[in-house]
């Protein structure tokens, strides 16, 4: 509960409170929003589900524990970084999530800005690569890295938590089948 209600008020998402139903509420009215603040708002549930069941496990199978502030810090950092790795254009709207989750416009790759949600909601669960051409006889020229440094992080932070997903699931399905066998007796 203390995770959830520190984490809520990043996405403006007070008025959902800590039930499980009142999450899936949120998100069945949400579902196919394309606003930046709904986009976050859904990443921020993604990533509070993942990082409590993480949690979960590690209390039940190892001594690692972490306090509610850390486990509210680590899922706010890794929000921070998915949207550090958007396209985001210079609206008002866009100024005001960014200015809540305290990410400098200079921190953004705006080389290419893009002013409209729909273009940004394709973005948003997949880096974008943005390589120019390069000339042979240009090799003086500085040459533009195909990611930006946010897009990097973004990608990091994608695998890592993907393949902490990964190990996590297939752990629980040995221990589901370990439970099961000892069970049935088999």
């Amino acid at each position: 509960m203390k995770v959830w209600d520190s984490v809520r008020k990043m996405a403006n998402m007070e008025s959902v409170n800590n039930t499980w139903s009142s999450v899936m509420q949120w998100m069945v009215q949400n579902a196919t929003a394309r606003t930046l603040d709904r986009i976050v708002g859904k990443i921020l549930i993604a990533a509070t589900t993942y990082y409590v069941w993480q949690e979960r496990n590690n209390r039940l199978f190892s001594s690692v524990q972490r306090t509610p502030d850390m486990l509210s810090q680590v899922i706010i950092s890794t929000v921070r970084l998915k949207i550090m790795g958007f396209k985001i254009g210079n609206d008002r709207k866009h100024r005001n999530v960014l200015e809540t989750w305290q990410i400098s416009m200079k921190n953004l790759d705006c080389a290419d800005m893009m002013s409209s949600d729909t273009s940004m909601a394709r973005n948003a669960f997949s880096p974008s690569r943005n390589l120019e051409s390069s000339d042979a006889g240009a090799s003086n020229k500085r040459q533009r890295l195909p990611y930006s440094p946010a897009e990097l992080a973004s990608m990091e932070v994608n695998t890592i938590v993907e393949a902490e997903i990964s190990h996590h699931l297939l752990t629980n399905v040995l221990i589901g089948v370990m439970f099961y066998v000892q069970l049935l007796g088999l």
